[in-house]
């Protein structure tokens, strides 16, 4: 079960993080996994007895959450740059060899500041979750 929150924790927004202007990664699919994760993640966290099950169910609501705040930097850019924010990482779409983000013009100061971001976030969330749902008497003792 821990294998299966790590992955839908940090490899599905890993995965809509890096696939960000592939052809798959949709407004309609982003909506649909939001909509579909946020009711399993509550639901299910609403009704776990167990922190491994508190975990998988938190991993699903951390998805919509990374998903709304991508979409945030998204039309921030939009607004700022009259254009889609340029991922400052590499292997991603908007990135063409190693050094080719700390030597291309094409970046700006927010590009590189809301891809460091939600790269934080990914990893901050899914820090919280452990620390929170790792040992049993943690969460017993913050709800108590």
């Amino acid at each position: 079960m821990t294998k299966i929150s790590i992955i839908i924790l940090i490899g599905v927004p890993f995965l809509l993080l890096f696939g960000r202007k592939r052809k798959w990664n949709t407004d309609q699919l982003k909506k649909t996994i939001a909509v579909g994760f946020t009711i399993i993640g509550l639901i299910g966290f609403a009704f776990s007895a167990t922190n491994e099950f508190r975990l998988l169910f938190y991993s699903f609501v951390v998805t919509p959450v990374f998903i709304m705040i991508d979409n945030l930097f998204r039309n921030l850019s939009i607004k700022k740059h009259n254009r889609d924010l340029n991922l400052w990482l590499n292997y991603s779409d908007d990135v063409y060899g190693i050094f080719a983000p700390m030597t291309s013009s094409k970046f700006k100061t927010t590009d590189v500041f809301f891809s460091i971001t939600l790269l934080i976030l990914i990893v901050g969330l899914a820090f919280i979750g452990v620390v929170l749902f790792g040992k049993e008497d943690l969460y017993s003792r913050l709800i108590n």
